[in-house]
């Protein structure tokens, strides 16, 4: 699946739009999760999971 459908760019893509969110949504979840610094440990995971 991976090998056809590579996310690679996929933390850099949901990071923008987590905080593309929370810039217009300061009290959201998103908001709180940009705000947490732990987006870049979910990217770690992905990449591990992906390479």
């Amino acid at each position: 699946m991976i090998a056809r459908l590579p996310r690679a760019d996929f933390a850099a893509e949901f990071d923008a739009a987590i905080r593309d969110q929370a810039e217009r949504k300061p009290a959201s979840a998103a908001a709180r999760l940009a705000r947490s610094g732990r987006i870049a440990d979910g990217e770690l995971t992905w990449l591990s999971l992906v390479r």
